[in-house]
């Protein structure tokens, strides 16, 4: 047997997102199947043996409450000696979304000529682009970018930095990427590194607005987030955009797309498009 361990826990979708910022900066690789209608879904976490499964476990306990949810029941279990990554590397394969072509370190095949390449931590799984949102802020921004000349972007809640990197390699811009975990800017930086852009993305470690480096005003924001953390960001996103300027938000449910829209329309806010996928929405918004 290996000295890794196996945890399972189903979590509703609408959660996704937070729970695997809480894996990842606890030093667990995630997997969860996205593709289907399940709800909740069984979130898989493969844990190394220098990690405690009791502070992951009251982690997750704190994400959970905080949503007034209980911690759904955790199972875990010594995994058999196998090559892990190798696992980890089938399930993220490369893609294409939009403009781009997102692939991880183990993709030995060339990027195609006519697609931006992004080069992503291949072992997190929601900061990858594999989750059907970040695929929908990839789309939008392809979209906009024959259109808008844009100079400066915040990105708040970057994970990996994936749309950050993609707004770097849109637009001759500066993009400033702000996650409340460490590991996630870290991983971030080294993603921007990895691309080519450091120069131009910087990534800080922030609760929401408060770093001193977010300066007003930007001509983006992206926030590929939750729903509730979006709607508590609004108006800060409101004082924080240029006049004319455009906002990305993900992370939310469909269903949840209509308290989201209302909040950033009382900051000030107006919908431009909202593009499905799945159960999941983007929203591209326009400031008036």
């Amino acid at each position: 047997m290996s000295d890794l361990r196996l945890a399972r826990l189903a979590v509703p979708k609408s959660l996704l997102p937070a729970a695997d910022e809480v894996a990842i900066s606890a030093g667990a690789t995630i997997w969860a199947d996205l593709e289907g209608d399940s709800n909740p879904v069984v979130l898989e976490l493969t844990l190394p043996p220098e990690l405690d499964a009791a502070a992951l476990e009251a982690g997750l306990a704190v994400l959970f409450e905080a949503f007034g949810q209980p911690l759904p029941a955790l199972t875990l279990e010594a995994l058999p000696d196998k090559d892990w990554l190798a696992e980890v590397h089938r399930s993220l394969p490369a893609l294409s979304a939009g403009r781009f072509y997102v692939y991880g370190r183990h993709v030995t095949d060339p990027p195609p000529p006519d697609l931006i390449a992004l080069q992503v931590e291949a072992a997190l799984a929601f900061g990858s682009g594999h989750h059907q949102s970040t695929q929908g802020c990839l789309e939008l921004l392809s979209v906009l970018a024959p259109r808008r000349d844009l100079h400066r972007i915040l990105d708040m809640g970057c994970g990996s930095g994936i749309l950050a990197l993609a707004a770097a390699k849109l637009w001759p811009c500066r993009v400033l990427a702000i996650d409340i975990h460490a590991k996630s800017v870290e991983i971030a930086r080294g993603n921007a590194a990895l691309n080519g852009v450091a120069e131009r993305v910087e990534a800080v470690e922030s609760d929401g607005y408060r770093h001193p480096a977010i300066a007003a005003p930007y001509d983006l924001i992206l926030a590929n987030i939750l729903a509730r953390p979006l709607i508590a960001f609004a108006p800060d996103l409101g004082r924080h955009l240029a006049p004319g300027g455009l906002a990305i938000l993900a992370g939310l449910l469909a269903r949840e797309a209509e308290a989201v829209l209302s909040a950033h329309e009382a900051a000030g806010l107006r919908l431009k498009e909202a593009r499905n996928l799945g159960e999941w929405q983007c929203l591209l918004l326009e400031k008036g």
